[in-house]
This record gives C-alpha cells, sequence and structure tokens, in this order.
C-alpha cells in the first residue's frame, strides 16, 4: 500500500484542486445571481411599463404614442428572451462548475479515508506485533521461572 506520507500530499494537492473548483462553483452562482436579477428587474420594468401603457390607453392617447409604446414593449420582449438565455447559461456554468467542485471534493474524501484505512491497518499490525512481544516475554518469564523452581 502506498507510504501514508505520499497520500497526505496528495490530500493536500487534491484540497488545492477542491479549493479552486469552490471559488469557480461560487463565482459562477454570484454570475447566475446577477442574471436572474437582472432579468426580474426587467420583467418588473416590462409589468410596470404594459400598466403604464394601458393606463394611457384608458385616458387616450394618440395613435402614434401608442405604436410607440408597443415598439418599446416588443424591444423589452427582446431584452427579456436574451436575459432569459444569459440566465439559462449562467445556471448551466454554474452547475458544470458545482459538479467540478463535487468530484473534486469527493476525490480528495476517497484518498482520506484510504489514509483512514492505512492508518487502521498499521495501528492493527503495531498491536498485533506488541501482543506478540507480551506474549513472547511472559512465556520466556514463565519458562524462567519453571526452571528456577
Amino acid at each position: 500500500m502506498a507510504n501514508i506520507k505520499q497520500l497526505e500530499m496528495i490530500v493536500k494537492l487534491r484540497q488545492d484542486v477542491e479549493n479552486k473548483a469552490a471559488k469557480l462553483m461560487e463565482q459562477a452562482q454570484q454570475a447566475f445571481a446577477q442574471q436572474e436579477q437582472q432579468l426580474q428587474t426587467l420583467q418588473t420594468y416590462r409589468k410596470d411599463y404594459m400598466t403604464k401603457l394601458n393606463n394611457s390607453g384608458e385616458s387616450g392617447v394618440s395613435g402614434q404614442l401608442f405604436m410607440q409604446y408597443q415598439q418599446f414593449v416588443m424591444r423589452l420582449g427582446d431584452a427579456l428572451g436574451r436575459a432569459e438565455q444569459s440566465m439559462n447559461v449562467a445556471r448551466q456554468v454554474y452547475e458544470q462548475r458545482r459538479q467540478g467542485w463535487l468530484q473534486a471534493r469527493g476525490e480528495k474524501n476517497a484518498i482520506e479515508m484510504l489514509i483512514e484505512r492505512e492508518q487502521q491497518k498499521q495501528l492493527l499490525i503495531q498491536n498485533q506485533r506488541e501482543q506478540k512481544q507480551m506474549d513472547e516475554f511472559a512465556s520466556r518469564s514463565f519458562i524462567r521461572r519453571a526452571q528456577n523452581s
């Protein structure tokens, strides 16, 4: 089995990889949240603008002004579509980064478990050696006492 010191060095390297993956995931999460916020802002703005358009329509507006409102609402719709696409891309990037972080964490944890098993194995071997030495000591002591009696 591999040397524990070597495995501990690998764990440190894996910890660095995990930390980098966590930073990338955090950045992606922030970008996703920012895109989501931008989409919500545009949706709110569009809703407010539609309410304004409806209120203006009830009080009577010129055909030209109504057309301008309508064109602006269409541009807002386009902007909403782009914002939604950007948010979906940001969500996908976040999920990919999250999976990368989970994988890095899993690899590090697997090596840590291997170290723990190796340490337990070495402790068991050491305990068996000590027990064997104690048994030999007791056996020799018994033989000496039997010869001296």
